[in-house]
């Protein structure tokens, strides 16, 4: 049996054709990574405002405790967009896809985490204000911008 190789022109059409699919699901994860830090953004803003909820990330929860709904929006969208900038400079990597996978596997988790909590709500944001109080993750807004 016979194997022939063919160096060259269909190894690099191959690799080309791999690294344009690489890219393209890379720019597609990232447009999913930037529509669900949207809905996580404005869900957190809602639910602030409503009294507030427990945020266990502690950056997340300083950066609330500041009581500023434009800082919470331009700290969100800072690091979502160089979050995104640097897996879109180098979206042909294997590097980037991982870390595009990685991004929306955490959003995803944080979408279902979201359902959850937006399903108990209605059992009383009022109660789980005060029960809040106590919690030393709790976040809320004590006034409005």
């Amino acid at each position: 049996m016979i194997h022939l190789r063919v160096p060259g022109v269909f190894a690099k059409a191959s690799g080309a054709i791999l690294e344009q699919s690489r890219s393209r699901r890379v720019q597609y994860m990232l447009l999913t990574v930037v529509l669900l830090s949207l809905a996580d953004l404005y869900l957190t803003v809602m639910f602030l405002r409503e009294g507030g909820f427990p945020e266990a990330n502690p950056v997340a929860r300083a950066v609330m405790a500041a009581n500023s709904v434009g800082l919470l929006v331009a700290w969100k969208l800072a690091t979502v967009a160089v979050t995104v900038s640097i897996l879109y400079a180098i979206r042909k990597t294997r590097s980037a896809e991982l870390g595009a996978i990685v991004c929306c596997c955490v959003l995803g988790w944080l979408t279902f985490q979201w359902l959850e909590y937006v399903q108990e709500e209605p059992i009383g944001n009022g109660l789980l204000a005060e029960y809040g109080y106590l919690d030393p993750h709790w976040v809320s807004l004590t006034s409005v911008e």
